[in-house]
């Protein structure tokens, strides 16, 4: 029970840490684009990101923003407590899709009309 209870405090202590690593980061991320007019839109922690292999330590986000020019762009970005904030792989985000048009039912579009109705008179 004894080494449950350890493992189970190392690992809350280790979410803990991460959690908090992760709020300086995004407040680090901000930081450094409001210095540039820029604006933090998202950021999501991208563990196996462009230059994580052979860097210890630092963490990686896939960001997006608003440009000082008020264009959408996205990027990665590596930082660490002491060491910044680095960009990569910064390009214009993809433009959205246009949201296609729902389709409307319109009975004069009917395939099948029913027969007319026959007046006999007999």
């Amino acid at each position: 029970m004894d080494t449950f209870l350890t493992i189970s405090v190392l690992v809350g202590f280790w979410l803990g840490l991460r959690l908090l690593a992760r709020s300086f980061d995004r407040d680090r991320i901000r930081t450094y684009l409001k210095q540039r007019g820029s604006t933090l839109i998202a950021a999501t922690w991208a563990p196996f990101g462009t230059g994580w292999l052979g860097e210890r330590g630092d963490r990686i986000y896939r960001i997006r923003y608003a440009d000082a020019s008020g264009a959408i762009r996205e990027a990665l970005c590596k930082t660490r407590s002491l060491s910044g904030v680095y960009f990569s792989e910064d390009q214009p985000a993809p433009k959205p899709e246009a949201p296609s048009t729902p389709w409307v039912y319109d009975p004069s579009m009917d395939i099948e009309q029913s027969p007319p109705e026959s007046h006999d008179q007999r």
